[in-house]
């Protein structure tokens, strides 16, 4: 099927097929397509990482990363390539669209990147023939497709078309809605229908920063849950307080706690208040400039010398209730 959409679309079925096409019912090819909402980011480069996550979901990732296949992960971007290879298993070959001519693999997956903030040039490129041709037909027995979709849409080109082939060869694809959802996806205009409720658990006397407003809600639900109600939270603890012994601190790390440094929320056993531990929240654009990267260096060097665990959260990944509950789970 992988190879019949290229020969209908690219080679006016002149094509001659020299790979035999799988023979099994599961399906050829793929579309992940991610939940609504702003995932594109520019940091560093063009790069989506909820396109990533969304691989992972347990309902798709046997399908996505098959044992008996070797797998490549393909995108038009190197900041997105740059992002897969932090998240993605080890043995997935990963590289751009064009570095990956020339080779094969059993799977490809193929990460579109870009949202509604892509721009007319950007859509062009992605959704070119060539680049198409050349990603589809990496594969030798299933593509995945993993994109926003609708922006695609709108430019009624290539994606379309394998789309549009997908729905008419029903028996050998699959399209997934993911529900990969991230809670600060309220930070944007488009978010996913199951956030509403969330949002409306947001009490504006929590914080001036909607970031935060949203980890307190999300906290409140889950320090009630009945394994978790020995714990409660704070809000922007100061460093100072929190971190009594400085005797083994470098000269900078004593200074940068008397600057009035705090941790957005400290987490703590209400009987004692011993800390368990530190969540901060880190926007993406804020905490990418060098110097706010430095003071978070300092922090968790701090933090890790007296021994309080931290767990990050950045606004352009998602799970963040299961990843707080992992995180409690492995300090209590």
């Amino acid at each position: 099927m992988i190879i019949k959409f290229c020969n209908e679309q690219y080679y006016d079925g002149k094509l001659i097929p020299l790979t035999k096409q799988k023979s099994d019912n599961e399906p050829s090819i793929v579309l992940i397509k991610t939940v609504k909402g702003n995932h594109m980011r520019f940091q560093g480069g063009k790069h989506n990482i909820r396109e990533l996550d969304s691989l992972d979901e347990d309902s798709i990732k046997n399908l996505v990363f098959p044992e008996s296949y070797e797998t490549g992960f393909i995108a038009p971007y190197r900041e997105q390539i740059n992002h897969a290879e932090q998240r993605l298993p080890e043995e997935i070959l990963k590289d751009t669209v064009h570095k990956f001519q020339g080779r094969e693999c059993d799977g490809i997956i193929f990460s579109t990147v870009l949202d509604k903030k892509g721009s007319k040039n950007d859509v062009q490129f992605v959704d070119s023939a060539n680049l198409i041709n050349v990603a589809i037909s990496r594969a030798k027995k299933r593509f995945v497709l993993v994109s926003d979709v609708e922006v695609f849409k709108k430019s009624n080109k290539e994606i379309s078309e394998l789309i549009r082939y997908m729905e008419y060869y029903t028996e050998s694809s699959l399209y997934h809605e993911s529900k990969v959802i991230s809670v600060f996806d309220l930070l944007y205009k488009e978010f996913s229908e199951v956030l509403i409720e969330r949002e409306n658990k947001l009490r504006k006397s929590d914080s001036k920063y909607k970031t935060e407003r949203i980890i307190a809600s999300l906290l409140r639900d889950i320090l009630s849950e009945e394994k978790f109600k020995k714990i409660n939270f704070k809000r922007e603890y100061r460093l100072k307080d929190l971190v009594n012994d400085t005797s083994h601190l470098h000269e900078d790390e004593k200074q940068f706690i008397k600057t009035a440094a705090r941790v957005d929320f400290l987490l703590h056993y209400k009987m004692g208040n011993e800390p368990l531990g530190v969540i901060e929240v880190d926007g993406v654009a804020y905490h990418h400039s060098k110097d706010q990267k430095r003071r978070d260096r300092i922090k968790n060097t701090i933090l890790d010398k007296a021994g309080i665990p931290i767990l990050r959260l950045r606004t352009n990944e998602s799970r963040e209730p299961e990843r707080i509950k992992q995180f409690l789970n492995k300090h209590l």
